[in-house]
């Protein structure tokens, strides 16, 4: 063996992991923003993630802010945001990926919904903190990207809160129906479920 190539293999024995990505990572509830360390990924990532969360139930509004190494089993998430709507609640994310060190250390602005109605309407209800399904008594007009129906019966909890059974349906975007995408930062889903039906024609 070359003296040269000795070299490299006592190097990466002695440097696992040396062509690794760097991401900054945080999290932070209640803020649109957040800072945090430079780390070194797991070998197989190879995107960093940055996004915010808007978790609004009636007034009460909820954003977390997040920062991280791109899960690959997870990737998928880099391509779709979140986007799950009634008149009582509303979650909403927004995340982007970049491929070189510490390209996730701006903060992300969150773009505006648009309001539009675009001619789908779904069957709409809530209950929350009870183990009865919601009974749907009326439909919602959905409006921009919200081209599907879901619905979502289980355990949860909002950032920073304890778990509870909800249950609701209203209007979403069809890409929020890919449960790889559906993987929220603050919010945490435990037994639950989650169905995506077409919508109905006003």
């Amino acid at each position: 063996m070359s003296a040269l190539l000795t070299v490299a293999v006592i190097f990466a024995a002695a440097f696992p992991g040396v062509d690794s990505l760097f991401c900054h990572q945080c999290y932070e509830v209640n803020q649109t923003s957040c800072t945090g360390p430079s780390v070194r990924c797991e070998e197989d990532v190879t995107h960093c993630i940055k996004g915010l969360e808007n978790n609004t139930l009636m007034d009460s509004v909820i954003m977390s802010a997040f920062k991280g190494c791109m899960d690959p089993s997870n990737q998928v998430e880099c391509e779709k945001g979140v986007l799950f709507r009634n008149s009582v609640v509303l979650v909403r994310i927004e995340r982007t990926c970049c491929d070189t060190d510490n390209c996730n250390a701006d903060d992300i602005q969150m773009t505006d919904v648009d309001e539009t109605p675009n001619g789908y309407t779904c069957d709409a209800c809530f209950n929350g903190e009870i183990s009865v399904l919601c009974n749907p008594t009326k439909k919602i007009p959905c409006i921009g990207e919200e081209d599907t129906c879901g619905s979502f019966n289980g355990s949860a909890s909002r950032p920073g809160e304890v778990s509870q059974l909800w249950s609701l349906r209203g209007c979403i975007t069809k890409e929020s129906c890919d449960r790889n995408a559906l993987n929220p930062a603050g919010e945490r889903m435990y037994q639950y479920d989650f169905k995506c039906t077409p919508p109905l024609l006003v």
